[in-house]
């Protein structure tokens, strides 16, 4: 006579509901820092340009602005030197150059940008401005219905085109078939 085990699969329901009940509360204590939004861009002087810090990015700017919904500070690094500690959303100066940002809450690395690069706005300002419209060629003003002709004009091309491959193709494949499967007899 086989003995079957009746407590086995109770106890281990037991555990996993004792489990889930201890653990709910300890698990809702704190929200990690993960779950909080913070991304950083910088602004030039005129207020014109703005440029999102990523990494292996290019960026243009004498300060930069961290925006964040943690309801913890967030300690913002550069190369490691403490640039500014921000409750919320704030400025705060960036380097110019080549530099790693670290972007911290509680001790722990939220985020971290690596090799970031920032111009002086004056660079960008001084390259803009030194561009005279009459030399550039890609600066042409249409109005609205020049863009909705050319944009009516592009989609009939395209239709065109597309009809034409989709034509061709259905005729190769018909042919194919037609030389496979069937054998023409000529009388003569």
């Amino acid at each position: 006579m086989k003995k079957i085990n009746k407590w086995g699969s109770k106890a281990v329901v037991f555990a996993m509901l004792l489990g889930c009940i201890i653990s709910a509360p300890i698990g809702s204590a704190a929200a990690p820092p993960g779950d909080c939004l913070t991304y950083v861009y910088s602004v030039d002087e005129s207020g014109m340009i703005y440029t999102l810090m990523q990494n292996d990015s290019i960026m243009f700017g004498n300060t930069g602005y961290l925006v964040s919904n943690c309801d913890q500070e967030v300690v913002i690094k550069s190369n490691g030197i403490v640039m500014a500690q921000i409750n919320g959303s704030s400025w705060f100066p960036i380097n110019m150059g080549f530099s790693t940002y670290t972007l911290e809450v509680n001790g722990t690395i939220i985020q971290v940008y690596d090799n970031v690069t920032i111009y002086s706005s004056e660079i960008w300002t001084d390259a803009f401005y030194s561009i005279e419209p009459n030399q550039d060629p890609d600066l042409k003003h249409i109005s609205q219905e020049q863009l909705a002709t050319r944009e009516v004009m592009i989609a009939l091309g395209s239709s065109v085109i597309v009809w034409f491959m989709v034509t061709l193709l259905l005729w190769k494949i018909i042919n194919h078939n037609i030389d496979r499967k069937y054998v023409e007899e000529v009388i003569g």
